[in-house]
This record gives structure tokens, C-alpha cells and sequence, in this order.
């Protein structure tokens, strides 16, 4: 699936737009987090409990790395909300997924997630949940399936070797994830009793079922690759038909 620019102001009818927000791959100086001023890291937009987060990091390279996509954040939510990036305010749900504080009559649900070189954020008129992962030799991989794998999860990946295992790992714990997120509860759910379906070719949704003690609506996920050294996962209801894939470049 190709990725361009971001473009639009609006989600289009059962659509959700994922954006792909690049990240910092090198700290640059200083290395240690406790030393930079919210300048240097590019906060801007951030609210204050945004701020408070940063000075929690101890590596440069985090802190770079979360105000940045959390800039981006605001830049895509703000775009489609129709509100400026710096005047968007969030609020939690009980297991801490974001919402929009001031959203009275957008209707707008979104998702964020970041790992690597990347950070993506979903937004749609419907609710979502985004994850990925970069892929990467993963240790215990046996005692991760064990606990976080279905029976038929374990038996795919037995049938696989090395790095097509730990990719095909991945695939399954981003699907998890995301449809966790979309429900609104996070790794607080279950994410053992998710049967993920084995996964389909790029930006194609296949049903997934969530816990009956979670959700009884449907839902459904796909994959796509943010590049070759990532995975990742959209989880939404089936009310959505397509997925548009956008850049973030830094403005608004």
C-alpha cells in the first residue's frame, strides 16, 4: 500500500487515514533527556502534562522521540477536528485512552502508536486502535507465546523458523493490541483469548472476535508496513471499508 502526502482535512465515508509520523533515529546532543529545554526538543503544541512526560526520560533520543509524535499527534487530530494543533485537549477513558476533551460535535476517534523509527496515528469517524512494532530477534519467544498466544497462534508459529517466526509473532501481538485499543481497554483486556486470523496481504480487513466480556460488536483488522523494518496492525469496526495511508512532514 503506497503512502502520501497528508492532503485531506476530512475522513472520507468508512474510511480510516493512518499517518505516519517519522522519528528522530539519533539522540543528537546532549544524550541524557534531563539536559534538553523543551526548545531544543521541538514541544511545541505540547500541553502540560505532555511536558511533565518528557522530563521523565532519561535518554535523549525518548524524549525526542515521544514530543515528537505527540506533535504529530495534535497536528492530525487538530487537521480533521478543524482545531488548531496547540488547542487540542484530551481526556482518558478508564484504562487511558485518549479522546478529544473539546469534541462536542466532530465525532472524531484516534489512535496513536510508536515504536522504532515511527510513530502512527489513526483517525476515523468510528473507533480505533492502531500498534506497531519493529521487528527485531525477540527473546523467550516460547514464554511470550505461552502467555500472550492461543493454542492455534502457538501451532502457526511452530510451523515457521527464525525471523519469519518473530515477524509472524509480531503480526499477531500488533492485531492484539490494536483491537485492545479500539475497545478502549489496553492490555488491561485480555489479550490471550484474541484468535488472530493469520495474516493477509497488505491493507485487506479480515473479523477478528474481541472477548465477550469486553465487546460484543464486530470488529475487524489489517496489516500494513509503515517500511521493511516494521509491522503494524489497524483495528476498527467493520462500518469502515478502506484505509488511506498519509505522511506527516512536520507542519500543520
Amino acid at each position: 500500500m503506497p503512502w502520501s502526502a497528508l492532503v485531506c482535512s476530512e475522513t472520507p465515508p468508512a474510511t480510516a487515514i493512518v499517518v505516519r509520523i517519522a522519528l528522530p533515529e539519533d539522540p543528537g546532543p546532549p544524550h541524557d533527556a534531563r539536559s534538553l529545554d523543551a526548545t531544543w526538543l521541538d514541544a511545541t503544541w505540547l500541553d502540560d502534562a505532555e511536558r511533565d512526560r518528557l522530563g521523565g526520560f532519561v535518554r535523549a533520543l525518548d524524549a525526542r522521540r515521544y514530543a515528537r509524535a505527540h506533535r504529530g499527534l495534535r497536528a492530525v487530530v487538530g487537521r480533521f477536528a478543524g482545531i488548531a494543533p496547540q488547542a487540542v485537549a484530551w481526556r482518558t477513558g478508564p484504562h487511558g485512552k485518549p479522546a478529544l476533551a473539546n469534541d462536542a460535535a466532530h465525532g472524531l476517534e484516534f489512535n496513536l502508536s510508536h515504536s522504532g523509527s515511527w510513530a502512527l496515528a489513526a483517525v476515523a469517524r468510528a473507533p480505533v486502535g492502531i500498534d506497531v512494532e519493529r521487528l527485531r530477534p525477540i527473546d523467550r519467544l516460547d514464554r511470550l507465546a505461552e502467555r500472550w498466544c492461543t493454542a492455534a497462534e502457538r501451532a502457526r508459529l511452530a510451523a515457521l523458523d527464525g525471523a519469519e517466526r518473530e515477524a509472524h509473532f509480531l503480526a499477531c501481538w500488533t492485531a492484539k493490541e490494536a483491537l485492545l485499543k479500539a475497545i478502549g481497554c489496553g492490555l488491561a483486556g485480555d489479550a490471550q483469548s484474541i484468535e488472530t486470523p493469520p495474516p493477509t496481504e497488505p491493507g485487506r480487513f479480515v473479523p477478528i472476535a474481541a472477548p465477550a466480556a469486553l465487546s460484543s460488536a464486530p470488529w475487524q483488522v489489517a496489516w500494513f508496513a509503515p517500511d521493511s523494518r516494521h509491522v503494524a496492525a489497524l483495528a476498527c469496526p467493520p462500518t469502515i471499508e478502506r484505509v488511506l495511508l498519509a505522511d506527516w512532514h512536520g507542519d500543520g
